[in-house]
């Protein structure tokens, strides 16, 4: 008896000359499931490791970061140029690898929101937070019901394809996705009780360029007014339940807030690492001659 072997042509001719890997990318996806969670890994009192994807656009970086041990990633769609298409590949790259891919969204919209999800990010980071206002808002767009109003569309790159149980897996998802807030001005410290009180809110991550900025009116001279706002989204953080966290591009500050309890660790990028590393081999290699 011969076995007949059925298939489908899934991309289009142009697809498959500028994305040779995709087709492979989708059926590894159908196949392979995200097997790390960052909820999992704070249900154990630890700090999750990541970093910020910036300017890379070939989804190769997900599997570089994933192999180098970090946990998750963030794709900057705020300052970052990438496209939906483009977002959606490095998403499903991050997915096959167990790299958690997280997407900063450019501004609390429904559409953003929504998109990043069904294209498979576990988590949405949401700059800019100051208003109370805006955190109802994220939570509507970013969860179903009965938490929020996310539109329902299953068979896609959130569900690797499959046809899933509608109920268990809307439910499924809103356990498993995360609302993270981006914490960097003055007003959003004043503001810390009713941003991080929301339900729905996992974790609150300062962004330190731009608090530093807000509160020194652009001056950057006055670290302990800094540290001390760090600090209070700590504290104001574990009143709530929530998770607090920072992104760091020296290594040394990471480890401090570590140290200090933080569990959401974000540390450099891929332009600043690719950077760092090549200028000081380059700096050796001159010194030598």
């Amino acid at each position: 008896m011969h076995r007949v072997l059925f298939g489908v042509k899934s991309v289009s001719v142009r697809e498959k000359h500028s994305r040779p890997w995709l087709s492979g990318i989708h059926s590894l996806a159908v196949e392979r499931t995200m097997h790390k969670m960052i909820k999992e890994i704070w249900a154990r009192n630890e700090a999750a490791f990541g970093t910020m994807i910036t300017s890379v656009r070939n989804p190769a970086i997900m599997l570089i970061m994933a192999e180098a041990g970090f946990d998750f990633a963030v794709l900057d769609c705020e300052h970052g140029s990438f496209s939906y298409e483009t977002a959606e590949d490095m998403i499903l790259a991050g997915r096959t690898t167990g790299l958690v891919p997280i997407v900063r969204i450019p501004e609390v919209r429904r559409e953003p929101v929504l998109k990043y999800l069904e294209a498979g990010a576990q988590g949405i980071l949401a700059p800019q937070i100051e208003e109370r206002a805006q955190v109802e808002e994220l939570v509507e767009y970013a969860f179903y019901a009965p938490r929020g109003k996310r539109g329902v569309s299953l068979m896609r790159p959130h569900t690797s394809f499959r046809r899933p149980h509608p109920q268990d897996y809307m439910a499924q998802a809103n356990r498993r996705n995360l609302v993270i807030l981006q914490i960097e001005s003055k007003r959003a410290i004043e503001n810390l009780d009713d941003l991080l009180s929301v339900p729905g809110v996992d974790a609150a991550l300062i962004g330190p360029n731009d608090l530093t900025q807000s509160l020194t009116d652009g001056r950057h001279d006055d670290p302990q007014a800094v540290r001390e706002a760090i600090q209070a989204v700590a504290e104001a953080a574990a009143r709530h339940g929530v998770v607090a966290g920072i992104h760091c591009s020296r290594l040394e500050d990471v480890i401090y807030w570590r140290d200090k309890g933080m569990r959401l660790c974000m540390w450099s990028s891929d332009v600043s690492m690719l950077m760092e590393q090549a200028r000081a081999g380059l700096a050796r290699l001159r010194s030598d001659t």
